[in-house]
């Protein structure tokens, strides 16, 4: 193997990249206070991001309900700008499973299958 040089040679070049790229130090898990809500490892859980001003969220959820029930609310500075609303999958494809997201943060979940998994993405500009 011949010795290539790296395409970044110095240290602040690479700590700049490291800096940039997403780690466990800023994935945030979500653990919901509502009774009828649990995390469900069999989807990976649930947890949200931020990389500069977009914010991923993950749902993996167990929920004992089929009425809109509230997961969690998203701190200032990773809430949208206006409602999002997703459709996410259940256990089942042929039964519906809906997450909403309002500007203040709020996230609310619908689904007539025990399960939801998805993730969605918006942009955060505050």
């Amino acid at each position: 193997m011949s010795n290539m040089p790296l395409p970044f040679q110095n240290a602040q070049e690479i700590k700049n990249l490291r800096k940039d790229k997403l780690n466990a130090n800023i994935v945030v898990p979500i653990v919901s206070n509502n009774p009828n809500i649990s995390n469900y490892n069999g989807f990976g859980n649930s947890y949200y991001y931020k990389t500069g001003t977009r914010v991923c969220v993950h749902l993996g959820i167990k929920v004992d309900s089929t009425e809109w029930e509230f997961v969690f609310h998203l701190p200032e500075g990773c809430r949208p700008y206006g409602l999002v609303q997703k459709t996410l999958c259940g256990s089942s494809l042929l039964k519906s499973t809906g997450v909403q997201l309002s500007q203040n943060g709020d996230i609310y979940v619908q689904t007539d299958t025990n399960y939801a998994c998805g993730d969605f993405e918006f942009d955060a500009f505050n």
